[in-house]
């Protein structure tokens, strides 16, 4: 996604996706602006970091420039950290 555009972009993404499209660490990177959205498919086993709370939840996670992340793990070993500007959204 390009971070400057300032027009609203949809990635529709798979768990399977992420590890075929990176390296023996399993994760992806997405950064965006505010009406960006990253759409991960709900049957992809993603791990729910607070089932005190409804939906899938991930984790906080900062970046080493002060970029704040969501980071959401897969079962498949699979890592996506959204940076928190885009909005995540669990698909069928």
């Amino acid at each position: 996604m390009d971070p400057n555009d300032d027009v609203g972009t949809t990635l529709r993404i798979t768990a399977a996706d992420i590890l075929h499209y990176t390296d023996a660490l399993h994760q992806l990177w997405i950064l965006g602006s505010p009406g960006d959205m990253v759409q991960l498919d709900s049957g992809g086993g993603w791990v729910d970091a607070d089932p005190n709370t409804d939906g899938t939840q991930g984790a906080a996670w900062t970046g080493t420039g002060g970029q704040m992340f969501t980071v959401y793990q897969s079962t498949n070993g699979a890592l996506v950290y959204i940076e928190n500007e885009v909005k995540a959204q669990f698909t069928p």
